[in-house]
């Protein structure tokens, strides 16, 4: 998965926090999110005991505001993840890295969401099809993660808490001998995370 360079200085910013650990730095500080896999990162931060049902209903909510606006939304992790799926192909041409005017729009009505900085941590997973070589693959789904990160960030004029992965072919959700299947594949993901300090905003009302 290839990272924009100013994720990168971030990551290393963590881990100096790491070795602060002792100087009274809370575990969530000092977690190098940036580094985990995308399984890591959705069971992360983790909500315990009672804080969970508050936790699920306002991810609840969120999931019915985007389903609302036509996207494919499910629960995920016990109901305190939210995650779209959005056909590739509404996003990017046949094998473009760049996003078409259909996917900027598609996009555009995400904006608000992503933007919670201080609420969700968004994971961007895209994935691909069987079709070419899974060097292709990769390098394919890396650089659309990337080109949406990127959309988001230009569109809130600052940085935002968007982590991209590229997976390439390696979680087919269909059969990749049938059109339709191939199509299933070439998806994308997008994982609204409630943070730790949101988890601890809406448990101490």
């Amino acid at each position: 998965m290839a990272r924009p360079f100013w994720k990168l200085l971030l990551a290393g910013a963590i881990a100096c926090a790491v070795s602060l650990g002792s100087r009274g730095v809370e575990p969530e500080a000092a977690a190098d999110e940036y580094a985990m896999t995308l399984e890591e990162n959705i069971a992360y931060p983790p909500v315990s005991g009672k804080k969970g049902e508050r936790v699920r209903e306002a991810m609840r909510e969120l999931r019915k505001r985007l389903s609302g606006k036509k996207f494919s939304a499910t629960m995920e992790r016990n109901e305190e993840v939210v995650c779209i799926v959005v056909p590739a192909s509404d996003l990017f041409r046949a094998n473009a890295v760049e996003l078409s005017a259909e996917g900027r729009r598609r996009l555009h009505e995400l904006e608000q969401y992503v933007a919670h900085s201080g609420q969700f941590k968004v994971l961007v997973a895209v994935h691909s099809d069987d079709t070419g070589d899974e060097e292709y693959a990769d390098e394919l789904t890396s650089t659309r993660a990337n080109a949406i990160d990127d959309y988001f960030e230009h569109a809130a004029g600052r940085e935002l808490n968007i982590i991209p992965y590229g997976i390439g072919r390696d979680e087919p959700v269909g059969s990749n001998s049938t059109k339709k299947g191939r199509f299933q594949n070439r998806r994308v993901e997008i994982f609204f995370v409630p943070t730790a300090a949101y988890i601890k905003n809406l448990t101490s009302k």
